[in-house]
């Protein structure tokens, strides 16, 4: 384990950890870490890797780094994440689940990028989130290897020169992205796709989304329902809402309290499911 408080890696990293023992790889510093890559962590054997931290900056490449192959993979920052390239970078091969809780995150391309390819769920809890020009502010994966959801929170602000939120889920549990504000400049605001082998995909937007393209784009292949929650979306080009249910889900549902607009549609939706569509809208 390692434990500190200020570290500064001038000319290479400020925390470089690579473990290849039995144990888990723990690092936990309580104030402000910076190097070319904030904190690069490493974890190839059975144990897990935790990552507690305030404010890390990577001045040249990634403020946080982590791979795991042991068992979960969990990054927690308190204060301000900042990468020249990305803010957060998390990939994990392991066994368990990977969870991001973060505060204040920027990446020069992407904020927060996340994969899991463990067995466990992927959750990312946020509250700013801001990417770069062509790129993304929250862009998450979760692997056919994963038998748990994929689960987005964002408390703030979410904003990417591509999408604002991007997340595609191939495993077998739900997709959910619960967000305040998200801003896409040259596509989507919140691009949400759910593979067949998932279940429920849902989406719950409680201020302005913001889409170049799309204001929301949501694609469930999965066999539950698709629900959508939103008060105001604004798609430029093309739908403020696009919805698509497959044959493989049931209901889709749409409800929006206040101003939907698209450069083309409105509010798109098709449901091919087994169930009810349903739109309300207010504005």
């Amino acid at each position: 384990s390692i434990t500190a408080v200020n570290v500064t890696g001038t000319a290479n990293d400020g925390i470089y950890a690579r473990s290849y023992g039995a144990g888990a790889l723990d690092i936990t510093a309580t104030g402000a870490v910076t190097g070319r890559i904030g904190i690069i962590a490493q974890n190839y054997v059975s144990g897990a890797l935790d990552i507690s931290v305030v404010d890390v900056v990577g001045t040249n490449s990634d403020g946080i780094n982590a791979r795991n192959f042991g068992t979960d993979l969990t990054i927690t920052a308190t204060g301000d994440v900042t990468g020249n390239f990305v803010g957060i970078y998390a990939r994990n091969y392991g066994a368990g689940a990977l969870g991001i809780t973060a505060a204040d995150v920027t990446g020069g391309a992407v904020g927060i990028y996340a994969r899991n390819f463990g067995a466990g769920a992927l959750s990312i809890s946020a509250v700013n989130v801001s990417g770069g020009a062509g790129y993304r502010g929250i862009d998450a994966y979760n692997s056919s290897s994963s038998t748990g959801a994929l689960s987005i929170s964002a408390t703030g602000d979410v904003a990417g020169g591509d999408d604002g939120i991007f997340a595609r889920n191939y495993g077998t549990g739900a997709l959910s992205i619960t967000a305040v504000n998200a801003t896409g400049t040259a596509n989507d605001g919140i691009y949400a796709y759910n593979r067949f082998s998932g279940t429920d995909l849902g989406i719950t937007a409680t201020g302005d989304v913001t889409g170049g393209d799309d204001g929301i784009d949501a694609r469930n292949y999965g066999t539950g329902t698709l629900s959508i929650t939103a008060v105001n979306v604004t798609g430029t080009a093309n739908d403020g809402i696009y919805a698509r249910n497959s044959n493989y889900g049931t209901d889709l549902t749409i409800t929006a309290t206040g101003d939907v607009s698209g450069g083309y549609d409105g509010i798109y939706a098709r449901n091919f499911g087994t169930g009810a569509l349903s739109i309300t809208a207010v504005d």
